[in-house]
């Protein structure tokens, strides 16, 4: 028999046995009383044994857990070292959430039949699903040995791989297990999200379509085929996959992730929707072991969370920050589950914590619990739904205070995020019903700024970046899953509005390339009035090369967020269409936080007029640029030291309320005089 490893029993749940009791109480704690002591009772036959066994994995199949431990419990009485009964236990053990238990029972098992391949797929899997993908690839890797089609074997060992990073291993394991069966949903599913990773989205178009096609319910596909096709720019029925997705999602069903829906639709009633079905299937809210309603310290300790401390987005943002929280006032530690990339960035986040905990051996409960024992007042989760989250540690209640901050632009629609920290703009009055967080709206601007970044002071020529000398040059350094049909074609209307101007666009590869060459000739637009911009040695050159540019076009619904102040920090200024949603309102928020409302616009319409305006008046831009540059220092945007005490006042408040015993409630910053 095979653990299934989505069909956990929680600890506090009544016991599927029937029983009324929790099964914690029942099955589970009666597994754990499989000591094999035996008693003075005749011995069985073998004949015996076999059928005892068999009938307690046909009672297992069927919910009767309680009389299949029993069963297994009888024939351990009189074959301490059977196999198949300690399997069986480690199963029902695993379910009931019990995972030490589970893995000292199937190394058991292991240890006294070397060759039975399903224990040694069973411990993979229990060891995995603790974060341990080293250990469980060598019990996968057994159970191949034994039996080299072992299906399910093949699959997990592929999971594994992909937990490690080791894609393309993954992508091959996937492969091989589709010749065994080239219609298993689960293959499919994987090799499409290990194609995703590894940025081969036309492929995983291909994969995700033949997944719909033969499942066309099956969970999530549908979303992330969107998602890819969106990174191939390819919008071949664009309004009728939208729809879809919408629909499924208001129906209650696994459709999309929370992170794609960003690029998607506009819509935070929907995103509300998709967050929430998405954190029920994979993090709900775990029973946790007692916590305390609040610690008392002298400081106030704060846990930032994110496998994304190294070269990334988040890290450029935050950094600053972390170095000068008050130290007087604040302990700052930085809880790390993602790999160490070895740049510079990286060693700045270890040195900016007054602690680095590396986490990544360790389980979700293991993190909780270690916060626990750290007496964390604020847990502080960076990443939300996107690649390498670990929400599950925040669902164990790793703190009294939890928060959703930076990383995600949106809610995460569960119960156990106390606080999202944002401001008025991205979360207008409008909009605040489609949140199950309560808010902390900070003053000017929700997002931090590290006003240390460097911009190189040799400026490449035009000439060198393929573009033209003369003409107005629109930069748009959005990843490109960002551009949806409506701009795009709004874009292609600009180019031939004004004359000479071109399209510079952030590097990708030459499936994006031809596309979008395709849609500007379809819509009479030369292809090579679309540039695209290459690598560059090191991000004080990208941001010197923003200096080429005269208007950087935003994209919606998600908008530019890191990329946005990117380019305002070089000087850039950048045209924005707020829309409903948080991800579509980033961009204005920086603005007004830069002094520079009267770029944010409305519509769709009133984005293209005023672009026009601005490209065909160019003292008008120029002003703009100077009263951008000559404001700099002194904006709240790049305001390090004014942003912190917003921040480390709303940090105050959250943790005084959980001391004076009051629930979460949203609440706003007051500015300074």
């Amino acid at each position: 028999m095979k653990i299934n490893a989505m069909n956990k029993v929680g600890r506090n749940e009544p016991c599927p046995c029937g029983s009324g009791k929790k099964y914690k109480q029942c099955c589970m704690s009666q597994t754990d009383s499989a000591s094999g002591a035996s008693k003075s009772v005749e011995r069985p036959s073998q004949a015996q044994i076999s059928s005892a066994l068999a009938a307690a994995g046909k009672q297992a199949e069927i919910g009767n857990l309680k009389e299949a431990a029993a069963l297994c419990r009888k024939v351990l009485q009189h074959a301490p070292n059977n196999a198949v009964a300690l399997n069986l236990l480690g199963i029902l053990a695993y379910q009931a959430g019990n995972d030490s238990l589970a893995i000292e029972l199937l190394k058991r098992a292991v240890k006294a039949q070397p060759n039975y391949a399903d224990a040694h797929n069973n411990l993979g899997v229990v060891l995995r699903d603790i974060e341990r993908s080293h250990e469980a690839i060598e019990h996968f890797k057994k159970a191949l040995a034994i039996n080299p089609s072992y299906l399910d074997a093949l699959i997990n060992y592929g999971n594994a791989l992909q937990d490690i990073g080791q894609l393309q291993n993954a992508v091959t394991l996937y492969q091989r297990s589709l010749q065994i069966a080239p219609n298993h949903p689960g293959a499919l599913s994987n090799l499409g999200n290990a194609l995703q990773e590894l940025g081969r989205h036309q492929d995983a178009v291909e994969v995700f379509r033949k997944l719909l096609n033969i499942y066309p319910d099956y969970e999530y596909a549908l979303g992330s085929m969107v998602f890819s096709k969106l990174y191939c720019c390819n919008w071949a029925s664009w309004d009728e996959d939208v729809s879809e997705v919408l629909r499924e999602i208001e129906s209650g069903k696994r459709v999309c992730k929370p992170f794609d829906l960003l690029a998607i639709a506009d819509s935070p009633a929907h995103q509300l929707l998709c967050a929430r079905t998405f954190a029920q299937h994979k993090f709900p809210a775990m029973v946790p072991i007692v916590t305390k309603p609040h610690y008392m310290h002298d400081k106030i300790r704060v846990a930032y969370l994110s496998a994304d401390f190294r070269q990334h987005a988040v890290s450029q943002l935050i950094v600053q920050l972390i170095e000068q929280h008050d130290r007087s006032r604040f302990e700052v530690i930085g809880v790390s589950y993602g790999d160490d990339d070895q740049s510079p960035l990286r060693r700045r986040m270890v040195q900016a914590f007054d602690q680095f905990i590396d986490v990544r051996s360790l389980s979700d409960r293991q993190v909780a619990e270690l916060l626990r024992e750290m007496q964390v007042d604020i847990a502080i989760d960076l990443m939300g739904f996107t690649t390498d989250s670990r929400l599950g540690i925040l669902a164990e209640r790793a703190a009294p205070v939890q928060a959703s901050f930076l990383g995600y632009a949106g809610t995460t629609g569960t119960n156990y995020i106390d606080y999202l920290i944002g401001d008025k703009f991205i979360v207008p009055e409008s909009a605040r019903g489609f949140y199950s967080e309560q808010l902390v709206y900070l003053p000017d601007c929700f997002q931090p700024n590290d006003t240390n970044r460097e911009i190189a002071s040799d400026i490449p020529t035009r000439e060198e970046c393929g573009l033209p000398e003369h003409g107005v040059v629109f930069c748009a350094f959005n990843t490109h899953y960002k551009i949806v049909p409506p701009v795009f074609d709004l874009w292609m209307r600009l180019l031939r509005r004004v004359d000479d101007s071109v399209l510079w666009l952030a590097r990708c590869n030459d499936t994006v390339k031809d596309s979008l060459r395709q849609q500007a000739t379809n819509q009479g637009v030369q292809p090579g009035r679309i540039v695209f911009a290459e690598r560059t040695p090191s991000l004080k050159d990208h941001l010197a090369r923003h200096r080429l540019a005269d208007l950087f076009l935003d994209t919606w619904p998600y908008n530019a967020h890191t990329t946005a102040s990117d380019a305002l920090w070089a000087g850039l200024p950048v045209l924005t269409y707020a829309g409903k949603s948080n991800a579509s309102r980033v961009a204005g928020s920086l603005l007004h936080a830069v002094g520079l409302p009267e770029l944010i616009t409305e519509s769709l319409a009133d984005y293209e007029e005023l672009a026009v305006r601005l490209a065909t008046n160019k003292s008008g831009l120029e002003s703009i640029k100077t009263k951008l540059r000559e404001k700099m220092v002194t904006v709240p945007l790049f305001n390090i030291y004014q942003y912190r005490l917003y921040f480390e006042e709303a940090l105050g408040v959250m943790a005084q309320r959980a001391r004076n015993g009051q629930s979460p409630a949203s609440f706003s910053v007051e500015r300074l005089s």
